[in-house]
Order: C-alpha cells, then sequence, then structure tokens
C-alpha cells in the first residue's frame, strides 16, 4: 500500500469481515507518506490477524510482494490492493473451488467500484471454468482476463516459478507475466461470482498515462520469454502469443506517435517487430510494410487507421 490512508480501512474491514476466520494479512506499506499506516493500525483494531510491514520505498509491486513472501508461510496467497474490497465469502468460495477443481491459480468475477458506486461489468474472462495447462495460454491472449486481487494462489506454484518478478518494466504489470509462466503447468479455475470490488481511479499506476509505454515494454517482455520458453506448446497457442506480441509492439509505437514531439525512430523499430511476429495482423498491416521499407506514414493516415482499434480486439 502507498498514500493509501483514504481506501485501506475499509479494505481491511473487507478481510476481516470474512466468513473464513482462517487467515493472515499483511499489510505492506511501501513507504507511504500520508496518515496510511495510522489509518491501517486503526482498522485492524488489535487484531492479532492483520500486521503491518513497513517495506521503505521499493516503488515496485513484485519487489514488495516477494518480501512479504519470505516472511510468512501460509499455504495459500491473495494479492490485494489497499483500495480494494473483497464481499464477504471471498476466501470460503475460493478455497471451497480450490478443494473441488484442485486448481493451483482460482479467480473470480468482478464488480468495479466508482467512487462509492458499484457498477456491474460483463465479465473479462470468457473462457471454460476450470482450464488445464497450458490452455489458459489461449485466455491471456489478447489481453490479460483475470483480476490479479480475485487470485487465491498456491503458494507452492507460486514459488515454482520464481515468485513475482522484479523487471524493472513489470512494476505494475507483473501480474500478465505471473499468469504466463504459470499457465503452462497449472490448472486455474474460475468463479463466475463477482467476489471482488475492484476499484476504477483515474490515478492507479496501470492507467496512469505516464506509464503506458512503460507497461507496454513491460507485456513486450514477458510474451518473449513465454515464446522462449514454449517451443513445446502447441501450435495454435505459440500463434496467439506472437499475434498478441504483434499487437503490443504496435500499441507501443502508436504511443510513440503520440508523444510531443513523436518518437519516430522507436515507433517504426515497434512496427518492424510487430511485422515479424505476426506479418498481417490487421489493422498495422500498412504500417508494418511502410517501416519496413524504411519510412513513416502520414500522422493523419495513423489517425485514421486508429479508428480500426475495435476491429483488432475482435
Amino acid at each position: 500500500m502507498y498514500n493509501a490512508a483514504e481506501t485501506v480501512a475499509a479494505t481491511v474491514h473487507s478481510v476481516r469481515a470474512q466468513t473464513l476466520n482462517d487467515w493472515e494479512l499483511y499489510l505492506a506499506d511501501d513507504g507511504s507518506n500520508d496518515a496510511t499506516i495510522d489509518v491501517a493500525a486503526l482498522a485492524a483494531a488489535n487484531d492479532p490477524r492483520v500486521k503491518i510491514v513497513e517495506c521503505g520505498r521499493l516503488a515496485h509491486m513484485g519487489k514488495v510482494r516477494n518480501r512479504i513472501m519470505s516472511s510468512v508461510s501460509a499455504p495459500l496467497v491473495c494479492m490485494l490492493d489497499a483500495d480494494d474490497l473483497l464481499r464477504p465469502n471471498y476466501l470460503e468460495s475460493q478455497d471451497e473451488l480450490r478443494l473441488e477443481t484442485g486448481a493451483a491459480v482460482v479467480h473470480s468475477a468482478a464488480e468495479h467500484l466508482v467512487g462509492e458506486r458499484i457498477v456491474r461489468v460483463p465479465p473479462g474472462y470468457r473462457g471454460p471454468l476450470v482450464c488445464d495447462p497450458p490452455w489458459m495460454i489461449a485466455q491471456l491472449c489478447p489481453r490479460n482476463p483475470v483480476y490479479a486481487p480475485s487470485a487465491m494462489i498456491g503458494r507452492e506454484a507460486l514459488e515454482s516459478v520464481g515468485g513475482f518478478s522484479e523487471c524493472p518494466e513489470h512494476f505494475s504489470v507483473g501480474d500478465g507475466d505471473l499468469w504466463l509462466r504459470m499457465a503452462p503447468r497449472y490448472r486455474f479455475a474460475y468463479n463466475p461470482e463477482p467476489l471482488l470490488l475492484y476499484r476504477i481511479r483515474a490515478e492507479s499506476l496501470c492507467r496512469n498515462p505516464a506509464n503506458f509505454i512503460r507497461n507496454r515494454y513491460g507485456e513486450i517482455i514477458s510474451l518473449e520469454q513465454a515464446i522462449a520458453r514454449g517451443p513445446d506448446l502447441p501450435a495454435t497457442l505459440m500463434r496467439r502469443l506472437r499475434r498478441r506480441l504483434s499487437k503490443v509492439h504496435s500499441n507501443c509505437a502508436r504511443l510513440l506517435l503520440d508523444e510531443k514531439p513523436p518518437r519516430r525512430e522507436e515507433a517504426r523499430e515497434h512496427f518492424r517487430a510487430a511485422f515479424r511476429q505476426a506479418p498481417f495482423a490487421f489493422p498495422y498491416l500498412p504500417f508494418h510494410l511502410l517501416s519496413i521499407a524504411g519510412t513513416m506514414p502520414p500522422y493523419y493516415l495513423h489517425r485514421l487507421l486508429r479508428s480500426f482499434r475495435s476491429a483488432e480486439s475482435s
């Protein structure tokens, strides 16, 4: 948690209200300079299951999570952000599904929390309720559909893939990297009941425009590593990974062109990389061809092709 004084109390209360009582809550403070620690301590109300850990200022979700993991021995791990809320039956329902399916990762549907208003949203995950390895990879392409704070993860499985990424580019998007490392080896299960209230805030790390390009770089690293690890994967999954990588390269190039001034040379390299992974991916094929030729299309054409982004997602 970092400067979460406005939201952390409600988060702590949502955990303390769980129908399953066998849990420990570690509140990892990442160098907050507001009243976060004081508010969290008050919300804990001397509950011995709630522990506050001051991590200094690591400024990286993966590093904070690994710091906590190194000091606890719980067999199951959940990653709740300091502004999200759990339904009272979250732990009980997820644990029942884990025992029923034998899944290493159990995730659920979510509702959005905008201010104090709960908003129902279509499920982001549309795959099978139980996904055996390595087929969860198909669900992770073209986008990550797993709400990380809804996930209950087996500690043994988590440690076997190296824990949370501490790659600098994964400072806010390491969850997708974790699923890509776990999907070839472990079963995932999905609970369609919305057990998480996921807060939508413009200032969150993943929604901050200043982080968009860095986040795309993180995705590129994760996908390249997944492809390098996966020569034995079914061909259809390798195609999905390469198409996803092509899309991320193209999106990264688009963001670079939107910079002031446009970073055209870097954008050209990403379009070329996109072409190498999926030469005929629509709607960026004109960019790919012109980039291979060593030129960059006029800006008005770039803006026109952006209108086809919805077609790319279909």
